[in-house]
Order: structure tokens, then sequence, then C-alpha cells
């Protein structure tokens, strides 16, 4: 899973959130909470975010 973001964004404390590329699309990643993300992209490309992120959450559990 490729993630880049040109920020250096303090992730310690909700509520922060960056621009970055993921795959190959652009997204909108936000801290919720503690131990809550969520990703933001276009509507055309959520289907390809999705299953991005489905294969990484697949390999993390092998």
């Amino acid at each position: 899973m490729r993630f880049y973001s040109t920020q250096a964004v303090d992730w310690s404390k909700p509520a922060h959130f960056t621009r970055s590329v993921f795959g190959r699309i652009e997204i909108i990643l936000y801290r919720v909470e503690e131990d809550m993300f969520r990703v933001e992209c276009w509507r055309s490309f959520a289907e390809y975010a999705f299953g991005m992120l489905a294969e990484g959450a697949e390999d993390a559990s092998l």
C-alpha cells in the first residue's frame, strides 16, 4: 500500500487532516478519533480506494 504526504502532520490528537496521494488518487485523510480515521476522495475513485484499503486490510490480517 502506497501512501505519500508532503506535509508533516501531528497525528497525536484527533481532528487533524492532510491531503495526500493514496495509490494513484488524491485523498484527504482525517483523524476523527484516537483510533478512527476517515478517507475522502472523488466519487469516481471510491471503488479504487476501497479496493486498495480492503487489500491492505487483508494483507495485515495474514
